[in-house]
């Protein structure tokens, strides 16, 4: 299924499209949607807290290369400031079961659980828990990890440590550069495991819409070492010594929701299927199959969750995934939601105080749970 334009048009105002320019990918003004999608963002989020149980650590800074050992590359290291900014979730209280009543678990004393980094470790006894990674959906140009922090919260009060992440955007930035800051967040994570008492046996990745392609396509690089060798060559200057994935790193497990997998299809000769995002995220490599997820699935894919709605306009995505996933024997379970309610569309688990949403990361955090 095309991401096509009249699609998108749908749920966003005509104003942000200049119908009278013939060409879409010309056409698309990236600051006036993602106004738009902010807007939404913001309302969507109206009311929200942050749970009275959770710590969250923000503004942690990823990506520094700086090598105590090595005084060339400390100085030659080049963070990308706001691009590269993680927050840390973590339970305080003691942990629900992935099969509790969520249906109150955004009211609480909001961001007054917010802690200082200094102050970010729970005490010494503390279990290690098994860590979930997102990558924030939004065309490929739009988002940060603001707007999935509600939601982030809410997955850590059922018993996981949530990490979200801002990553490098198109325009300005191009495929690779999330698959690099994926790996940088990564490589943070099993540096810091000890002081957030993350368990790194147990590590789960997702991700929706865009962000549920980079998931996915991830899960490929850690187990399809033909394509890491391909990716590895795209990799600017700047990051030739930066593995595509760390050493011998496979998730435990993956969450992909109202993703994007088959990439090839996104791109179309007629102005009106195009996608533009997607076009100029994809502009640097003339290897389109090394960002397609279908075709680079193999057997020791980990095993996964995939979700979508009734209304999603990416529902069609979903079945080619489980096919490929069932013929290659992968663990996976799949759920639709939303049956008969069309107010359950894209990317619909975010807004965590709805039922179906609820029902959502409950069902998904289950099969994380069944994997340890």
């Amino acid at each position: 299924m095309s991401l096509n334009i009249k699609q998108m048009q749908q749920d966003l105002p005509a104003s942000l499209f200049d119908k009278n320019n013939n060409s879409a990918a010309e056409s698309f003004d990236y600051s006036r949607v993602q106004h738009e999608w902010e807007l939404g963002d913001t309302i969507r989020d109206m009311g929200k807290t942050i749970p009275a149980g959770v710590s969250v650590i923000r503004d942690i800074a990823y990506g520094s290369f700086n090598d105590e050992n090595d005084a060339a590359k400390a100085t030659n290291s080049k963070p990308f400031g706001k691009w590269n900014l993680l927050d840390v979730n973590m339970p305080v209280t003691p942990v629900q079961s992935a099969n509790t009543d969520h249906s109150t678990a955004s009211a609480g004393a909001g961001d007054t659980a917010t802690r200082n980094n200094d102050d970010a470790a729970t005490d010494d006894s503390a279990t290690r828990l098994p860590v979930i990674i997102s990558i924030h959906g939004g065309g490929w140009f739009y988002g940060s990890k603001e707007i999935y922090r509600f939601y982030m919260a809410d997955l850590a009060t059922r018993g996981f440590v949530t990490i979200n992440f801002n990553y490098r955007l198109t325009p300005e930035y191009k495929f690779p550069a999330p698959i690099i800051d994926t790996t940088r967040v990564i490589q943070w994570l099993f540096k810091h495991a000890d002081e957030y008492h993350m368990d790194t046996d147990h590590i789960f990745l997702i991700g929706d819409s865009a962000g549920g392609h980079l998931a996915g396509l991830y899960g490929c690089l850690c187990t399809n070492e033909a394509l890491r060798a391909r990716l590895a060559a795209m990799f600017p200057e700047d990051f030739r010594d930066v593995p595509v994935v760390p050493d011998g790193f496979i998730p435990c497990g993956l969450g992909l929701n109202c993703g994007v997998y088959n990439v090839a299809a996104q791109f179309s000769s007629d102005p009106d299927k195009d996608t533009p995002p997607l076009r100029d995220f994809l502009s640097a490599t003339g290897d389109l199959s090394a960002a397609d997820v279908l075709t680079n699935i193999t057997s020791d894919y980990p095993p996964t969750f995939t979700l979508s709605a009734e209304n999603d306009f990416l529902l069609s995505e979903i079945q080619p995934l489980n096919d490929v996933l069932l013929k290659k024997g992968i663990l996976f379970e799949s759920r639709v939601y939303g049956l008969g309610d069309p107010k359950i569309g894209h990317v619909f688990h975010v807004d965590v105080d709805k039922s179906e949403a609820i029902k959502a990361n409950n069902e998904e955090s289950a099969f994380f749970k069944s994997l340890i």
